[in-house]
Formats: C-alpha cells, sequence, structure tokens
C-alpha cells in the first residue's frame, strides 16, 4: 500500500488576502475575540485555551494578534472545516501558539509570526494531551493521508521559545529566528515535543512503508523534509525516524542551518533519518557547538562548521555511505581543535578539494575515519601551534589515499597518525622499550583500532607529522594483508619521529627516499614479505588499486578478487583519455543514495601523466552526491 502525502494545495479563492479565522469554537479556557476591519485579536485569560475554527487563514494585509497572560500561556488552534489554513499576513503573540489543521498549513512570502513559541502541524493534538502538557502529534486519520507544511514567509519567536514545523513532509523555504531557543522540523506518522528534556523533536512511529508526496498539480514530489530556507536557533531538530526507503530523499538541506551558543549552552544540530540526508548547504555551530547527523546515506557538499575560539565536535554517523565533497571544520583560533568522528557501516569517499580540519591554534584536535572501504582524495588536518593532534583511519576492509594530504605538524611537537591499525597491528610482537615509547607510550592511552585487510597509499599523499621546533610526531601504516606504501611522510624536528611502514603479511614500495625522517627518529619495517617494486610496477599497483582489483573479502562487504564491488559491478567499465590522464570507473549496479539501488555511478580519475603519477579522485557521478566535482544524478546504463 502506498500512503499519499499533499505538500501544497490551492487557495481557494481570491478573496483568501481578505481573510481573518472565522467560525470560531472555544472548547477549554476564558478567550474573547474582538475584530476590527483587518484585525483580529484574542484576549486569553487563562494559562491555556483550545479554540476551533472552521477557518484559520490570515490574510496578506490583514493581523491577528494573541494577548496572552505570560509567555508560559498557551493556545491551541485547531480546523475542523476540512479546508487547509493559509497565512499571508501578520501574528502576533507573547506567549506559545499551536495551529492544527491535518489538512495542510501554507504560509506564504508574506506570512510574518512573532510569537514567544509557535507550532504548526498537520498531525493532530488531543484535547488531554494538550491540557497536560503533552505534546503528542499523531495521525488522526484512518485512511493515511498526510498533508504537508509549506513555509515561504518568516517566523521569529522570542529569546528561549520555540519553533515546529511537523507533518507528512516539510518544506521550509523561509526565514526561522529562535533566537536562544530552540527549532523543531519533524516528519512521521506520531512525533513527540520535549521541552525541557535532551531530545527536543522526537519521531516515536516514522513511515513505515512506501509513500507518495504531491504538489498542488498532482506531480511526485520526493522529499519528505527539504530545508532551503535558513534557520536559527540554540538548537535545531530535523527528524524523520528511522523510515527507509520511504521516497527518493529523506531530509534535503540545500539551506543554512545555525545554532548559536545561549547563556553557555553551547549550540546543537541535530540530523536524523532511517535514509538519506543530503546536505548541499551549510551546518554551522560555532564555538563549542555539536553537529550531529545520523542516516543511511550521507552526503556533505557544503560547509559544516563547528570553529571558533572554542572549537565544537562533529559526529557523523551512517549505516550506508558518507560521500563527502564539501568541508568539515572543528579547527579553533585560540585553544585545542575539536572533534570529528565520521563513522560508517559501509564506505567513507573523500573526493578532491573536500577538507576535514580539526587544527587548534594550541595543540591540534582528534579525527576519526571508521568504516570497512575508505577512499580519500582530500585533505585531513589536525595541526597544532603547540603539538599536532591526532587521526585515526580505521577500516576492517581496504583503505585508498590516492593524493591525500594528511597533515598533523606541531610547532613544538608533531602529532599521531594511524593508518590501518596501531603499531604493530596491536599484536604480540617483539618491540623494544624505546619503540613502545615513541609509538606507543608517547601518545597515552588512545582508542583501540581496527586492522585494515590492505592500506594504499599513492605516491601523490603525504603524511606530515614533523615540528619546526621541537620533536617530530608517530606514524604508522598496517594492514593484515598488504601494504602499498608510495607516498611521501616528513617525520623531521629538532628530532625525528617515529613511522612503522608494514603489513602482518606483504609490504610493497619502490623506495624510501620519500620517507624523511631527522636525526634521533625511528624508521620500523617488519612484515612478513616485502616487495620492492620499479616505476611500471607502482603504475600496475595504481591503476588495480583504482578498480579494486585482487581486494580480498571481508567479512561484511561484498569484497573479492577482480572488483571492489562484485554487486555493484565496479569496474566493468573503464575509459581513459588519449592522453592517459583521465580515467572514468563505472559502477553500473552502484547504489548511490539509499532509494536509487542499482542506479549507477561513475569514478572520475585525475592523473599527472600517462603513468598514473599522483591519482586523484576527482568527483563522482551519481544519485545523491553533493559538492565539490560531484554531479547528483541517477544514471541509465
Amino acid at each position: 500500500m502506498r500512503v499519499f502525502v499533499i505538500i501544497l494545495f490551492f487557495f481557494y479563492s481570491l478573496n483568501l488576502f481578505a481573510e481573518l479565522p472565522s467560525g470560531s469554537t472555544t472548547i477549554s479556557g476564558d478567550v474573547s475575540l474582538t475584530t476590527d476591519d483587518q484585525t483580529l485579536t484574542i484576549q486569553q485569560q487563562s494559562d491555556q485555551a483550545i479554540i476551533e475554527w472552521n477557518s484559520f487563514n490570515i490574510g496578506e494585509n490583514n493581523t491577528v494578534t494573541f494577548n496572552q497572560p505570560s509567555a508560559a500561556a498557551s493556545a491551541l488552534n485547531r480546523v475542523i472545516s476540512g479546508n487547509p489554513t493559509t497565512l499571508a499576513g501578520v501574528l502576533n503573540a507573547n506567549g506559545k501558539v499551536f495551529v492544527v489543521n491535518e489538512n495542510g498549513v501554507y504560509f506564504t512570502p508574506t506570512a510574518t509570526i512573532n510569537a514567544h513559541s509557535f507550532a504548526a502541524s498537520t498531525l493532530a493534538l488531543s484535547n488531554d494531551d494538550f491540557l497536560n502538557n503533552k505534546l503528542l502529534f499523531k495521525l488522526d486519520d484512518v485512511d493515511n493521508i498526510f498533508s504537508s507544511i509549506v513555509h515561504k514567509g518568516s517566523i521569529t519567536t522570542l529569546d528561549g521559545g520555540f519553533t515546529a514545523l511537523l507533518g507528512g513532509a516539510v518544506d521550509n523555504e523561509g526565514t526561522i529566528n529562535a533566537n536562544l531557543g530552540k527549532i523543531g522540523i519533524g516528519a512521521g506518522k506520531e512525533i513527540t515535543l520535549d521541552l525541557s528534556g535532551d531530545k527536543f523533536l522526537q519521531v516515536s512511529i516514522p513511515f513505515s512503508e512506501a509513500i507518495t508526496l504531491l504538489d498542488q498539480n498532482a506531480e511526485e514530489l520526493n522529499t519528505i523534509i527539504n530545508h532551503a530556507g535558513t534557520s536559527t536557533a540554540n538548537r535545531i531538530d530535523i527528524d524523520v525516524g528511522a523510515a527507509k526507503n520511504v521516497v527518493q530523499r529523506a531530509v534535503n538541506i540545500p539551506g543554512n542551518l545555525v545554532a548559536t551558543t545561549a547563556s553557555q549552552q553551547n549550540g546543537v544540530i541535530t540530523l536524523g533519518s532511517g535514509s538519506d540526508i543530503v546536505v548541499a548547504g551549510n551546518l554551522t555551530a560555532k564555538e563549542g557547538g555539536n553537529i550531529n547527523v545520523e542516516g543511511d546515506f550521507l552526503s556533505f557538499g557544503g560547509e559544516v562548521d563547528v570553529s571558533g575560539s572554542n572549537a565544537g565536535a562533529i559526529n557523523l554517523n551512517s549505516t550506508g555511505e558518507i560521500s563527502l565533497g564539501g568541508t568539515l571544520n572543528a579547527s579553533s583560533t585560540s585553544n585545542d581543535g575539536g572533534d570529528i568522528n565520521i563513522k560508517s557501516q559501509y564506505k567513507i569517499v573523500q573526493s578532491y578539494g573536500s577538507e576535514i580540519n580539526s587544527s587548534g591554534n594550541t595543540n591540534g584536535g582528534d579525527i576519526l575515519l571508521s568504516a570497512p572501504n575508505i577512499m580519500s582524495s582530500g585533505s585531513v588536518s589536525a595541526k597544532g601551534n603547540q603539538q599536532g593532534g591526532y587521526i585515526d583511519i580505521e577500516s576492517e576492509g581496504f583503505i585508498r589515499l590516492l593524493s591525500s594530504k594528511i597533515d598533523v605538524a606541531g610547532n613544538t611537537q608533531g602529532g599521531l597518525v594511524r593508518i590501518g591499525g596501531e603499531f604493530q597491528g596491536n599484536n604480540n610482537l617483539t618491540r623494544t622499550e624505546e619503540q613502545q615509547d615513541v609509538f606507543v607510550d608517547r601518545w597515552g592511552e588512545r582508542r583501540s583500532l581496527t586492522n585494515a585487510k590492505t592500506v594504499l597509499v599513492s605516491d601523490g599523499s603525504s603524511i606530515d607529522i614533523s615540528s619546526s621546533n621541537g620533536k617530530a610526531g608517530t606514524a604508522i601504516i598496517w594492514s593484515d594483508q598488504e601494504t602499498t606504501m608510495l607516498g611521501n611522510i616528513d617525520a623531521t624536528g629538532t628530532t625525528g619521529g617515529a613511522v612503522e611502514i608494514s603489513s602482518k603479511d606483504t609490504l610493497r614500495h619502490v623506495g624510501l627516499s620519500n620517507v624523511n625522517i631527522s636525526e634521533g627518529g625511528h624508521l620500523l619495517l617488519d612484515p612478513k614479505n616485502i616487495t620492492v617494486g620499479t616505476g611500471v610496477t607502482s603504475q600496475n599497483w595504481i591503476y588495480r588499486g583504482l578498480i579494486g582489483h585482487d581486494y580480498a573479502v571481508t567479512s561484511t562487504n561484498d569484497v573479492g578478487e577482480g572488483n571492489l564491488q562484485k554487486n555493484d559491478h565496479f569496474g566493468s567499465d573503464v575509459t581513459i583519455s588519449d592522453d592517459a590522464t583521465l580515467m572514468a570507473v563505472g559502477a553500473r549496479h552502484g547504489d548511490g543514495s539509499t532509494y536509487a539501488q542499482d542506479s549507477g555511478e561513475v569514478y572520475l580519475y585525475k592523473f599527472d601523466d600517462g603513468d598514473f603519477t599522483n591519482a586523484t579522485l576527482m568527483g563522482r557521478i551519481g544519485k545523491g552526491y553533493t559538492g565539490g566535482n560531484n554531479v547528483n544524478i541517477r544514471i541509465s546504463w
């Protein structure tokens, strides 16, 4: 069965712009209404009031004012006529106003809301729940027909207030300003607002089946929540719950979300979905804020920013793929860099031009990339004016750094980089006390890492653990099966750093002239087998790495000999330009976003010459990919 959600609606008549709310019945509370030409004043004497209306429309030149006992007072306005609500004029209130219309709420570009707090919902809110301060909004239609919220106007709530837009689908193209307060945008069958808890908006019952979103012309839409406008608050929650495979895209953010610090409470942005989240716009929570994004397929093309004098934290968690084409910034201009955690249960792909930055004015921050499959042609930086920070890249499958720039340089001490595992793969191998000190103990207690099967560091990649005025840091490159090291490592300082390039089985390299270690440093190569290749050999290693050849099967991914992803048919189509500096590798059955199963994708690589020198992933073509050189399009083979 498919559920239909009507997201836009017709204006009933040209007289709409002359309308005020009409046909009122007071269900609870003490209220009186006064109408004067183009103005409706609602005088509320009680702390709570419930009013049912035949219509609740505000014309473009009209004004509705709620005079309430205090900012804590609330008024529930329920429309019962079966017609949607259109707000084109002004609504003022010094307390909380709820507008509930199960047939839809539409804010025109001229709509202006000024209230302590405001909520619009196309999900029902019962009288008992409202009077008992239980803000539980739920579907009250046995036919499973969901109407929606479209906001193109301006909503401003007073300090500490909230704005909530709740429905079957929400399209915000306007401006929402909840200064020092909260914004919640949610879609689902049942949604709760918790005004005092840690989780402001909770989708307790998401969509559980495929739905169809229709505009006023009965044309199908593909997004549950679209945020193309600008929202500013101390806390912003956008959530569709665990809805998965419902529409082509669950959450789309081409606009801007800004979380500001309020009364020493850092700003928070939370995006949640059981399906896709595509962020082509900007998420900002400066000065110690937190940005948390959790979903299946996550794609970032804009800037995610928690930088400032005090850096915050960025946490990205995906049950599918994470595509990075933009910037993740947790740098600090005065103190230590912040934390960036990127975790995927499938793969992480960072294309050329993408930046992950947790550098600090004092010490560098802490960055983690964790996924069964990782490919990066971007930059990852945790530099420090004093000590460099920490960068961990872990995988149970393969890691490919293709012209990637890893930097934890520090003025007084370099930082720690671990790619593919801990020192000696955290195996019980022979080590000296000095090795234990420079590779492990000097860094204190660190997180445990999963060992990668294979690691490829291309010739265009660089790892910087240097220190301009002190001891260089530590770099560890490890795999359980095969490590291919062709890149550059800078471990220079007044005292050299510690570098391990190894594997439990095979280490492949061309030479070690590109590993620069000052006096007093350490270089450890301790694999079972070492293969020293030539220039021709390295070309072959790079090419096979690009198309995913010879990678072993992992426990959770369909990775096997001949193809990077057999189910995706990655590498089944390869095209190289005449001068051999460009290559396109197709994956006929690559999924792209969650909903676009087997839609296909193309990886676009660039080289300096025909020898595959400085191989770089420039971008991808596929459904859901955004930012940089990525092209968001569904491919037909």
